[in-house]
């Protein structure tokens, strides 16, 4: 089978009942006047697919299928509620200590610290005023020129 023929197979059925668009058909439609096969498969599209008419299904068909539909339309949720089911789902105690633990850390490491100056970092010495230098008796201050 030609790479023609299969790109134009997939559209033989909608071709065959005028459902294709303008430009689709005639595509088809040239590949069809050029193609004895797949013009054949179109003619027996044409020819059988009225035969089936409208069919239906009935009620024994639809009776046993329709309680399993029910059941597993039953059984499914919104993915909505299973996101904020999953969400609000108790988490183990392990994890709950974790966390705690990790936001007291980062708490705890990022708080607030004490203002540190150049000058609160050494330690404060006092130094006494000079002490005027007395003379050997004790009783007269000596000049601050000793030499």
């Amino acid at each position: 089978m030609k790479s023609d023929c299969e790109s134009v197979r997939r559209r033989l059925l909608a071709f065959a009942e005028g459902d294709l668009g303008s430009d689709d058909s005639r595509e088809v439609q040239r590949h069809l006047d050029s193609c004895g096969e797949c013009c054949r498969e179109v003619e027996a599209w044409r020819r059988d697919v009225p035969r089936f008419g409208d069919v239906r299904m009935g009620a024994e068909f639809w009776e046993p299928r329709e309680a399993a539909l029910l059941e597993r339309v039953a059984g499914v949720r919104p993915a909505w509620r299973r996101w904020l089911e999953a969400l609000l789902a108790p988490l183990p105690v392990p994890r709950v200590v974790a966390l705690a633990a990790a936001v007291a850390l980062v708490l705890l490491a990022s708080g607030p610290r004490p203002a540190v100056s150049p000058q609160s970092a050494r330690p404060e010495t006092s130094v006494a005023a000079p002490r005027p230098v007395l003379d050997f008796d004790g009783l007269s201050p000596l000049s601050a020129d000793l030499g």
